[in-house]
């Protein structure tokens, strides 16, 4: 035995390692630095993802609040074609003076002479105060154009439309998935 130590005595981490073996190794190592750079930008994606979604979800909290104003000019003519009947008692006052003027012809008897025609002028005001009810029973036809130039101011409040509720459904499902995104992805289930 001699103190000398052969080539191969060397120690195996000291061998020549075979090329296609270092192939190998700079493949999984390239591997594992790609599988890193994947992950990093998936995490980056999913925070973004969450912050997206919960914009989202504030904005359609926002328009739940909403009021959608409008106005509506409205240009038209329409024409009233109808009949409409009356029936009804008017009470109509009646305050005058009524002037009478004239002669009164009037026979006085005068016994054994017969009859004697008497003139008698009368010139007067009667005043005349009264209410006379006046019953209307009648149908009235109504033919006219009407114009009609004006502005309509609307508005309706969001939560008082059937979308109030389909936006509820899509910011409850906002909320479950910004809840999913929130939760750590390496936590098992």
């Amino acid at each position: 035995m001699t103190s000398e130590k052969s080539s191969s005595d060397k120690p195996k981490v000291l061998q020549r390692i075979k090329p296609g073996n270092l192939v190998l190794w700079l493949l999984v190592i390239v591997s594992i630095l790609m599988n890193v750079f994947v992950l990093i930008q998936l995490f980056s994606l999913r925070r973004a993802a969450h912050a997206a979604v919960a914009e989202a979800n504030a904005i359609l909290g926002n328009l739940q609040d909403e009021t959608i104003a409008l106005t509506i000019p409205v240009d038209e003519t329409i024409v009233i074609d109808t009949e409409f009947p009356v029936v009804e008692t008017v009470s109509v006052p009646i305050q005058t003076e009524v002037p009478i003027s004239a002669a009164v012809a009037v026979n006085v008897d005068a016994g054994l002479l017969g009859g004697i025609p008497v003139s008698f002028p009368i010139s007067t005001n009667v005043p005349v105060d009264i209410m006379v009810d006046v019953p209307i029973d009648q149908t009235f036809a109504v033919q006219a154009p009407v114009t009609l130039d004006l502005e309509i101011p609307i508005e309706i409040a969001m939560a008082d439309t059937p979308l109030a509720e389909t936006l509820g459904q899509v910011q409850e499902s906002l909320a479950s998935v910004e809840a999913e995104l929130e939760t750590s992805p390496l936590k098992l289930k």
